[in-house]
């Protein structure tokens, strides 16, 4: 529910230009990794009450259906984290995935794993992903042709013991834009860390995350912005009885910027909490304190309910909190994203917040979790947008509303067919006004993915969104639709395409740079 939180407050609310072309997604899955040719195009999830469903946020990579990874990994945009879960060795220490096609759409992803056996193993990857050819859009602008493309590369060791997991990634981003006024170069290295006990039954359980990165954004005549940035958080839980333990969580984030071009946004938060367990129910108390440049206190109330069988938890939750979005952030979640766009840093105070979130598995092949609640937010940023002379400008604005949100993410995996659909509304107290657009009150993503005899598939995926207004704006809604079908020549070789946009709707993921109309791309997917 926190993170679920997290990026409802930070980013969705936000409505903060997703990509021009349809390349901006979260998936979060939690199963092993596969090497199977046949199974790279598995999302599903195999446990009975599930951390977290598959799910896909603001969109569907190209690779989203025909990923190498059916387990622990994140997608960012036009980039791969990769995380490998624990697996038997089958002799596999490449995996290849490679296409283009019009407009241009390069599509690289690969893997390399040289020691995959043993307590500690490695893995390197490399992504790239982009789009380069015409652009729209919603003011006066004329077409115009630019690129948005993103590198990603990195390296991963893990050290997985009885009692503990170590993991660490060293990784490098690249964004790499041009538009019809000005191209931007943006990098980013960084050191991530996580340590966390491996299973429940320790005296004490724990988890904790630790990372900093540099990055440089260079734009045009705009100069260069640099961002020293850390993050880390985590719980620690020791075990004071058989049904009683404390729980206290902390997290601490900074960015400092060269040159004094915005002044240091640090927050810091901690909740300490008892945790009692009694038959079926889990209950949870405590507070949390949070100081940016505020300092505010939150409940921090919980009660789980796990069905007898495992197959229905129940949650209900009082709380709040504050959250940070750093330049980072921002500028993966826009890659057009500059410093012109802001004017400071402001942390979102989660002042209250209610939810109820009830989630469990029906029939053996349907994975639900549905979910909704209220917050009272405070600073919360939205997409700022302006109009100049018939131009948008967009920027970064902050605001005080409340929200009234529900949620579905379902998963069907079945053996022929795999399903994902995440859908969202939410209604928002947040009055119209000049400087911003008021975020979507709906969208939905689904996709869908059918093979026969586990050689031929055939996929469709789908991403609506519904208007956004301000007094001097109107972005229309939209409905993108999608292809996509892979035949597997070997067990190590197959062929794929796909075809995007195919309604050649004029697809705003971003208000100020809207991508060509419809597209297709070809490729082959490689393991050896």
């Amino acid at each position: 529910m926190k993170k679920i939180s997290f990026i409802i407050v930070s980013f969705l609310l936000a409505g903060l230009p997703a990509l021009a072309q349809n390349l901006n997604p979260e998936v979060q899955v939690t199963n092993d990794y596969q090497t199977r040719m046949a199974d790279v195009h598995k999302t599903g999830i195999g446990m009975s009450i599930p951390d977290s469903l598959t799910q896909f946020k603001t969109n569907i990579d190209y690779s989203v259906f025909p990923t190498a990874y059916k387990g622990a990994y994140a997608f960012e945009p036009y980039a791969i984290s990769m995380e490998p879960e624990s697996r038997p060795f089958d002799g596999s220490l490449l995996y290849l995935r490679a296409g283009a096609g019009y407009s241009f759409h390069p599509v690289v992803r690969a893997v390399f794993t040289p020691f995959p056996m043993g307590l500690v193993r490695n893995s390197e990857y490399l992504s790239f992903d982009g789009y380069g050819g015409k652009y729209r859009s919603h003011d006066t602008r004329a077409d115009y042709n630019g690129h948005d493309y993103g590198l990603g590369a990195g390296a991963i060791v893990r050290w997985n013991k009885e009692t503990f997991d170590f993991s660490a990634d060293a990784a490098y981003k690249g964004i790499y834009t041009k538009d019809d006024m000005l191209s931007s170069a943006y990098h980013k290295a960084g050191v991530q860390m996580n340590i966390h006990s491996n299973t429940p039954d320790l005296p004490v359980t724990y988890d904790f995350d630790a990372g900093f990165h540099y990055g440089s954004d260079a734009a045009g005549t705009l100069g260069r912005i640099e961002e020293f940035g850390y993050e880390a958080d985590g719980f620690v839980c020791p075990e004071i009885g058989q049904s009683f333990r404390l729980r206290v969580d902390v997290h601490s984030q900074g960015s400092w910027f060269g040159g004094g071009v915005f002044a240091p946004a640090v927050l810091n938060s901690a909740a300490p909490k008892a945790v009692y367990s009694v038959g079926n129910f889990t209950l949870y108390g405590g507070a949390r304190i949070a100081l940016s440049e505020k300092l505010t206190l939150h409940p921090d109330l919980s009660v789980e309910w796990l069905a007898p069988n495992g197959a229905v938890k129940v949650t209900a939750a009082l709380g709040g909190g504050q959250f940070l979005s750093d330049y980072a952030a921002f500028k993966e979640k826009d890659h057009w994203f500059n410093a012109s766009y802001l004017t400071s840093f402001k942390a979102t105070v989660e002042r209250i917040s209610a939810s109820l979130d009830i989630r469990g598995s029906l029939f053996k092949h349907l994975q639900y979790d549905f979910s909704g609640g209220w917050q009272k937010l405070e600073d919360s940023c939205v997409q700022g947008l302006a109009v100049s002379g018939g131009l948008f400008i967009p920027g970064v604005a902050y605001a005080d509303y409340e929200q009234y949100w529900g949620k579905a993410l379902l998963n069907w995996k079945s053996e022929r067919l795999d399903v994902n659909m995440d859908a969202r509304y939410a209604y928002n107290t947040l009055a119209k006004g000049a400087a911003y657009l008021l975020p979507a009150a709906f969208e939905m993503e689904t996709s869908a993915v059918y093979n026969w005899n586990r050689h031929i598939f055939a996929g469709l995926r789908c991403r609506a969104l519904t208007a956004r207004d301000s007094n001097l704006v109107h972005i229309p809604g939209f409905v993108d639709l999608g292809l996509y079908g892979e035949y597997i020549f070997a067990r190590n070789l197959s062929a794929w395409a796909q075809a995007g946009n195919l309604l050649n709707a004029k697809t705003a993921y971003s208000p100020t740079h809207v991508a060509g109309g419809v597209n297709f791309t070809l490729g082959i997917c490689l393991k050896l």
